[in-house]
């Protein structure tokens, strides 16, 4: 360009003396000819007056000559000045032009600001609602220790128990000997040796009934310890979630303090750029090629962050897939031991069994035994009630004997001291028989005692089961309380994504500008070099691009940052569903969760695909809505397919209730549709099984009870309670402040915006003192109670 230039100038210096040769000429040929056109002189004068006239017509020449030069140069100085006339318009058009750019970027700066402030307000709740989810499960750690520690105390005491059976099963047979033994003694008493048989019938009835129980207290213990383990597991998700927002949110920290260093050395710079404006001349220009050096060492400092960030992000996505390859096999460690735990656990169960099986043969074989001793009893008794009659009827032979030989009485005298002597014996054995009486008494006691300690023991099972309640009720509760994280962390995830898509298309402006701005920038810098003039406009324009360039990157790797903490959101939430989908949960619930997953997949799926962009506040409610009546729109089909598919015999309700249920989760007003489909659905039901009467009453007593387990857990979801709290409220509350909760209301129960103005316009009425009452409709269309006459 400057060759070019030169070649130009050296053109037009050699081309002046021939134009200036011309004119001279031009003048000087009339010059002459007015002198020659003077008349004759004399010689002598024509001889004095030549030297003056030829000086007087070279000054003339001269004076012309400097004419046309000055007269070309201010020719050549208005072609100048028009020129720059030009240049100076066409200079202040584009200081407007990059005077408006300038304003249009600070304010998308302004507003990257106001967006990364409400990043980090987020941020801020999700570390609240991480400490507030950190504090509950430390509390609810502390009290799974204590029920842990109250199950093993009740594991010790049925140990107790067990080895109290034994010596317990050695008294009874004892008794039971001793039993035998008063019936072999003693026939009078078999009354009382039947009852005692009756009673040891009932001890074993008891003691089976107990080994019943035992087996279901050993069941809830190891569903118990099943629980533990899946609340382990969900403990240890919720602290690598944790880990994984802090160090996000020490990202962002960084992230904002190096855009405050960013700011800060703009305003540095601009300050500097308004110092350098007061400056003239070759000041100017060494301050602009200071900052043009400045900004060079930036951008080269700039690009050492990148490469070290480049390898200190590699070795952080090499040490992540080395804890992934951690975690995979921890996984595998532990479903192995999983099953080896299930294999321990059966084996010990057909163990069990087969104790059972050979305790019933044995207690069979007892009770046969125990029959046939009875039976043999019986028999003896029939034999001695024999010998009796026949004493009898020897008695009295002997009485007529006695009239008849009353000689023979020295004889009888004998036989009379030996009955004395048979009566002392029949007196000690009475004695005896008391003795085993005051023993049978103290057996009584201790059946007593042994029956208190059973109560006592039904007592602490009672206690068991109720704690086992609470257990259940606190497991509920952690799970809606992951399930409300989890949906904050997702709305985070959008919140990103959305930033990101605006960055984006930020950054696509931001470069169609600059490419402009640098057309402009070549084209003034051809017309510059074409004139022949150079503006210090230049270097103000390339340090302006400069900078731009320098906020691109910057931008550029602000977008890298947010798009890896979106991959690590992401990765976070596909290992929390992984963990929620572990195979220790009940069978029904992963069908019921299945279903709901799929619905809301598709509902989640079709609202990203039809807006994959930023959304606003009003964007996110609007597809909220819409998904809202997507979602009752695809479940009215479903209840009419559910009571068709009942009539023609078909058991497809309780997986559509539960499919259903999970769905109100994911939205307010979905809880409301959740009700009327569940009393829609409960009121069908009754209707079916009260008009056909070929149901059998256990397909009854399931429905009505699967309808009964649908309203308790309704009555214990949290959108529903939200709904109860809110229009308790907004019934409870004075005009002035159920004003302020109409649109809450409006939104949970979806009115429409005629019916929200109704609501508002009739609150108004009643604060008013001289309003007119709205228009609520007459008849059967009316929207209020007639008053009762």
């Amino acid at each position: 360009m400057f060759a070019k230039l030169k070649k130009k100038i050296e053109t037009d210096d050699a081309a002046s003396p021939g134009r200036i040769g011309r004119a001279e000429s031009v003048t000087s040929l009339p010059r002459a000819g007015s002198t020659q056109f003077l008349g004759p002189s004399p010689p002598c004068s024509a001889t004095s007056e030549n030297p003056s006239m030829k000086d007087v017509t070279v000054s003339n020449d001269e004076t012309a000559r400097l004419l046309l030069r000055k007269t070309e140069q201010c020719k050549k100085l208005e072609g100048n000045i028009s020129g720059k006339c030009d240049e100076k318009n066409e200079l202040k058009a584009s200081l407007r032009e990059a005077e408006s750019y300038k304003s249009r970027f600070f304010k998308k700066e302004e507003e990257n600001d106001e967006f990364e402030d409400l990043a980090t307000q987020e941020l801020a709740k999700v570390k609240h609602l991480l400490i507030n989810t950190e504090e509950a499960l430390t509390a609810c750690r502390a009290e799974l220790e204590g029920k842990t520690r109250q199950c093993q105390a009740a594991e010790t005491q049925v140990e107790k128990l067990t080895d109290e059976l034994g010596p317990l099963k050695q008294k009874l047979s004892s008794i039971e000997a001793e039993n035998v033994k008063l019936k072999e003694e003693v026939n009078e008493r078999s009354d009382v040796i039947m009852m005692l048989t009756k009673e040891k019938a009932a001890f074993d009835r008891r003691l089976d009934e107990l080994n019943s129980d035992m087996t279901k207290k050993l069941s809830e213990i190891s569903r118990l310890e099943e629980q533990l383990s899946d609340l382990d597991n969900e403990h240890k998700t919720l602290l690598r979630n944790s880990d994984i927002q802090r160090n996000k949110s020490s990202k962002l920290l960084e992230e904002k303090d190096e855009h405050i260093e960013t700011l800060q050395e703009r305003v540095r710079t601009l300050e500097q750029r308004v110092s350098n404006s007061t400056l003239s001349g070759d000041d100017k220009t060494a301050a602009l090629e200071a900052e043009r050096t400045k900004l060079e060492e930036k951008l080269s400092e700039a690009r050492q962050q990148l490469t070290e960030v480049k390898s200190t992000w590699s070795d952080k996505i090499t040490h992540l897939e080395h804890q992934i390859q951690i975690l995979e096999h921890e996984i595998n460690t532990q479903k192995l031991k999983a099953m080896d735990n299930e294999t321990q656990l059966r084996a010990k169960i057909s163990l069990l069994e087969s104790e059972l099986t050979e305790m019933e043969k044995a207690r069979q074989a007892e009770a046969s035994e125990a029959k046939s001793k009875v039976a043999h009893f019986e028999g003896e008794s029939a034999r001695f009630l024999e010998k009796e009659l026949k004493l009898e009827e020897q008695s009295r032979v002997l009485d007529a004997k006695i009239s008849k030989l009353q000689e023979e009485i020295t004889k009888k005298d004998e036989e009379i001291a030996s009955l004395k002597q048979q009566v002392r014996e029949l007196q000690s054995a009475q004695e005896h028989m008391s003795s085993l009486e005051g023993s049978v008494a103290e057996a009584e006691k201790r059946r007593d005692e042994f029956e208190t300690h059973l109560r006592g023991s039904e007592s602490e099972k009672e206690k068991l089961l109720e704690r086992n309640a609470d257990l259940l009720q606190q497991i509920q509760c952690l799970k809606s309380s992951h399930a409300d994280s989890k949906k904050e962390l997702q709305r985070v995830i959008d919140l990103k994504t959305q930033t990101i898509e605006a960055l984006q298309k930020a950054e696509v402006a931001m470069r169609q500008r600059l490419d402009g701005l640098e057309r402009q920038i070549d084209q003034n810098e051809i017309v510059k070099v074409e004139s022949g003039l150079y503006s210090e406009r230049i270097d103000e324009m390339s340090a302006t691009i400069a900078t731009q360039q320098a906020q691109l990157t910057e931008k550029n790797r602000l977008l890298k940052k947010q798009e890896q903490t979106l991959k690590d959101l992401r990765l976070t939430l596909q290992r929390e569903l992984k963990v929620q989908a572990l195979p220790n949960d009940e069978a029904p619930e992963p069908a019921a969760n299945s279903a709901s997953g799929g619905r809301l997949e598709g509902a989640t799926g079709a609202g990203r695909a039809s807006s994959p962009g930023f959304y606003n506040s009003s964007s996110s409610s609007s597809s909220s809505q819409h998904q809202q009546n997507h979602h009752h729109l695809h479940h009215q089909p479903h209840s009419n397919t559910n009571q068709s598919n009942f009539m023609q015999g078909n058991s497809t309700h309780p997986s559509a209730s539960q499919s259903f249920h999970p769905a109100t989760s994911t939205n307010p007003s979905a809880a409301v549709l959740a009700v009327q489909s569940s009393s829609a659905y409960s009121s069908s039901v009754v209707s079916l099984t009260a008009q056909s009467p070929s149901v059998p009453s256990g397909a009854q007593d399931s429905l009505t009870a699967h309808t009964a387990s649908v309203k308790r857990d309704l009555d214990k979801d949290v959108n529903f309670m939200y709904l109860k709290h809110v229009v308790l409220k907004f019934m409870l509350s004075r005009e002035a402040e159920a004003i302020q909760l109409i649109k809450a209301v409006s939104m949970l129960l979806n009115f429409t915006q005629q019916e929200q103005q109704l609501i508002k316009d009739t609150l108004e009425w009643k604060m008013s003192w001289f309003g007119h009452r709205p228009p609520l409709g007459k008849g059967q269309k009316a929207k209020v109670i007639p008053p009762t006459l």
